[in-house]
């Protein structure tokens, strides 16, 4: 009866929170005076000014992308509200008064603290995130609280808030502070040995150095703010935090941006990630008794390793397979590769087959016993008694050589105390740790620490030669994680693990039948999208699959052939295999440009150029398919003016894809590309016009030629290849560039694809660019700087190639210093992506240390949107290659 009572008031508050949730569906959180003002909002853009000197997951850079939980915030609302947020960092803000901060347009501020003068300017939002501070030292341990920093050196980012605790509490340590310009220089100074302490946010800190104290009675709240006259938009954002916080999204994007800020700071090196890569699932093994340290619970693996490892296995991507195991055999396991990895594995000299991470956790043991025995002053004191111990303990042998007690190994921790408080033992050896994890599970109060033994230990994470990757991946998250909470909380967790059945009956109950009605309705209304969705992906794939593995399959087929080839035939199969090459390439160039398209991070680049000139040599460039097919290939210049400003390269891509589609689906007739311009101001309006006599387009899929993950037909892709995806890529370009485009077509007589774009005139006087002076690069002393073996050779060939015979290689920036201390050279070739140094950190340190020796450097790499680009030129580089090299480029980059 009473389970059945349980069930009824399950049923009973079910159906409540079904009511209340249906309700809170249909809720509208918005007045008619806010949802109006949302409105008039949508053509605007509204700036977030962030405050200076905040470096955390807030908003940072990763990948060319902007990210960070304020990014993720303002892409909720442009997708809920139609709302255009902007981030704006803002360094000049020098008093955080009204009149310094820029006002001049709809803003927000974020970081502004909320005191009583600003309430009289602004208006702030509830907390939007929360930053906890510690203080930390790089020696041993010397203070508990801020008071005990008085006559010490503390270290402080300029304008912290934290000052301003100190100052309102603490006073008597401002003369204490030294404040510098960034984290980085703080940590610096403090190897140095020029300041004692630091504070800081708790997941900065560096794993080498020692948390001293947290500062617990500050934990500053991060708002968004803005001025009184803008507290409608205020509340429209503050109506959004506390959605977002009740359904529990905002704790998850800080959560994930802080996971990915931390990625962006490893920098994982090739042999890493190729590492992270190649690793299926990573097996540990965890000590079903080790608690709070290891252990199962109901098979869920708990404690302090698995948070561990699954915050490291989040940051970096890696999937976990724990399997229990017991201490005495997993070191065997190890060694025998029968397991990956195991954690809080003793750290011990002299093992070659080993190799362990940083330490996860120092300490040493305590000698429990039933309270009321006789205290352990002197460990010496335990020659004649009988001491217990978990599992074949590392320090055995030690105290058996030093003390000479009687050790009595057990199971577990259960058997352990037992075996005390029966009387089989004196004395239990155990870990503090493990001890205060063993209170919190079993309510321990008849067995106290009488004393300690003064071995202490050192615990990490293990792995045998063939993961030593690994252990290089996990050293390089530690320094993020805050293993001193992890610890705590696993501690803590552990007297949580009481079963009371009556009491979580109801409770399952309740969240199982709400669960299932979210989870149905939202599955009903979203079953007929996703499957149009995958069906449409699965196509593409299938197609881009097929695409890819062609240009491959000749690659391949013809690089076997080749080395019983005659000379005739070499040549013929080079000549596939390079077009093919080609082919490929600029298949992986569609796919990233509609990457780029879509997640809007693709840039325009303005100059000046003959459009006449640039379309006649494309024009040219299909001759040869034309001819192929027997299709005659015109073009047609009208009132084009001499020079214009624009993005030709772009302009080239769309007049490309539509020209190639036309000969392609042409088999007799002509492809003819028209160009007129009208000018209108300063601006040249072009019309471009592609005819073709080719198989023509239904009315009804017209619709679908633009669309990226369909061809017209299953049979288009099999008769004339093709991804499906130029077309697409062509009509986002149009868009982007301010223009439209227009399809007319009639089956079996011919398609014409219409479509206009606004050019500028030239930003200065057009001058037709004089050619370089010739260079005899045979002559050059050239150093190329890349760590894939591979790619090395490749350079090194090209550079013969043109019988350039003086090239050294180096392996990373590092040894690129150290070269040159020996040898000048005309020319570094500079791979950006390295180990141990990488190319941009190398040349800058080249620029500095070698200021008067005329080194031409070139960065080769794949990252070349603009921002990169700049950002080379600006560190010190003179040029950029991009990867796959382009011969003709690179020698022509080379003799400028």
């Amino acid at each position: 009866m009473i389970k059945l009572r349980w069930i009824f008031i399950a049923v009973f508050i079910t159906l409540i929170i079904v009511l209340i949730e249906i309700s809170q569906s249909n809720r509208d959180i918005f007045t008619s005076e806010e949802k109006e003002y949302i409105q008039e909002l949508q053509e605007e853009v509204i700036y977030i000014n962030v405050l200076p000197k905040i470096f955390d997951e807030s908003h940072f850079h990763f990948n060319g992308e902007k990210r960070g939980y304020l990014q993720s915030f303002a892409n909720i609302l442009k997708e809920d509200l139609g709302l255009t947020l902007e981030i704006r960092e803002n360094d000049s803000w020098s008093n955080m008064n009204c009149e310094d901060l820029p006002c001049e347009d709809i803003s927000l501020f974020f970081g502004l603290n909320k005191t009583s003068e600003r309430t009289e300017d602004f208006v702030f939002t509830s907390a939007f995130a929360r930053k906890y501070y510690s203080n930390f030292t790089l020696d041993e341990s010397f203070a508990s609280s801020l008071k005990d920093l008085d006559g010490t050196r503390i270290g402080l980012v300029e304008a912290d808030s934290v000052i301003n605790l100190i100052s309102n509490n603490y006073s008597y340590l401002l003369d204490n502070v030294l404040f510098y310009e960034s984290f980085e220089v703080l940590k610096e100074e403090m190897i140095r040995g020029n300041i004692d302490s630091i504070i800081m946010q708790n997941f900065l800190g560096k794993h080498s150095f020692i948390k001293q104290f947290s500062l617990d009675d500050y934990s500053p709240v991060y708002r968004l703010s803005a001025l009184k006259e803008n507290e409608l938009l205020l509340n429209i954002i503050e109506k959004k935090i506390v959605e977002l916080r009740e359904n529990g999204i905002l704790d998850e994007i800080i959560n994930e941006e802080k996971n990915t800020l931390i990625k962006s700071k490893i920098n994982l090196n090739p042999d890493e990630r190729w590492f992270l890569f190649k690793m299926d699932t990573l097996d540990v093994a965890i000590d079903p008794n080790l608690l709070p340290i290891e252990y199962f619970q109901d098979h869920v693996p708990q404690g302090f390793i698995p948070s561990v490892l699954n915050e490291i296995a989040e940051i970096v991507g890696f999937e976990i397979n724990y399997i229990s195991k017991l201490d005495n055999n997993k070191e065997d396991l190890l060694r025998n590769g029968e397991v990956d990895l195991i954690g809080d594995y003793p750290i011990k000299e002299n093992e070659d087959d080993i190799f362990y991470s940083d330490p996860l956790r120092k300490g040493h043991y305590e000698i429990v016993g039933l309270d009321g025995n006789k205290e352990v002053f002197c460990p010496s004191d335990l020659s004649d008694n009988t001491v217990a111990v978990i599992g074949e303990n590392f320090v055995i042998k030690n105290i058996e050589r030093i003390y000479s007690p009687t050790i009595i190994e057990t199971g577990s921790y259960q058997e352990a105390i037992s075996a005390v408080r029966t009387g089989k033992t004196d004395y239990l050896l155990i870990d503090e740790e493990a001890f205060l994890g063993l209170m919190n599970k079993y309510k321990i109060s008849d067995l106290v620490i009488l004393g300690s033994i003064p071995i202490g230990f050192e615990t990490g994470f293990a792995v045998n030669e063939e993961n030593v990757e690994l252990i290089n991946i996990i050293n390089r998250v530690l320094p993020y994680v805050n293993l001193e909470l992890e610890l705590s909380q696993a501690i803590s967790n552990v007297g949580y693990t009481i079963s009371a059945i009556d009491v979580l009956l109801p409770i399952i109950l309740v969240l199982f039948l709400v669960t299932i009605i979210i989870l149905y309705s939202k599955a009903y209304y979203g079953k007929k999208i996703a499957e149009t969705a995958n069906s449409a992906k699965t196509s593409f794939l299938a197609n881009l699959s097929h695409e890819l593995r062609t240009p491959l399959n000749t690659i391949i087929g013809y690089s076997d052939l080749i080395s019983t080839a005659t000379d005739e035939e070499k040549e013929k199969f080079l000549s596939k295999i390079v077009s093919s090459s080609k082919i490929l390439l600029d298949l992986v160039n569609d796919v990233i440009d509609l990457s780029k398209v879509n997640a809007e991070l693709l840039e325009l680049e303005n100059s000046n150029f003959d459009m006449t000139s640039e379309l006649t040599m494309l024009m040219e460039s299909y001759s040869l398919f034309s001819k192929e097919k027997d299709v005659d290939l015109l073009y047609e210049f009208i009132n084009v003016p001499k020079v214009v400003n624009g993005d030709i390269l772009r302009i080239k891509q769309i007049i490309t894809n539509f020209v190639y589609n036309s000969i392609k689906f042409t088999n007799e007739g002509f492809v003819k590309l028209i160009v007129q311009c009208n000018k209108t101001d300063d601006k040249f309006n072009f019309t471009f016009k592609v005819i073709d006599t080719g198989i023509g387009i239904k009315d009804e899929k017209i619709k679908l030629l633009f669309r990226p993950f369909d061809q017209l037909h299953s049979s288009t892709a099999r008769k004339y290849g093709g991804s499906g995806l130029g077309l697409s890529i062509a009509k986002k370009l149009i868009n982007i560039m301010g223009g439209s485009i227009k399809v007319y077509s009639k089956v079996d007589v011919g398609t014409t694809f219409t479509f206009n774009l606004i050019l500028n005139s030239p930003m200065e006087e057009y001058e037709e660019e004089a050619s370089s002076l010739e260079i005899d690069i045979t002559k050059l002393s050239i150093l190329v700087a890349e760590d894939n073996r591979v790619n090395q050779t490749l350079v090194i060939e090209l550079l013969k190639s043109r019988n350039v015979l003086d090239v050294d290689v180096a392996d990373n920036g590092r040894i690129v210093i150290d070269m040159l201390k020996i040898k000048e050279y005309d020319l570094i070739l500079m791979d950006i992506n390295m180990p141990v140094l990488n190319g941009l950190e190398a040349t800058k340190i080249i620029r500095e240390k070698f200021p008067h020796r005329n080194h031409k450097i070139i960065a080769l790499t794949a990252n070349v949107l603009k921002k990169d680009i700049e950002n080379y030129l600006m560190n010190g580089f003179d040029d950029t290659i991009a990867k796959p090299i382009n011969l003709d480029v690179l020698f022509n980059k080379i003799s400028k």
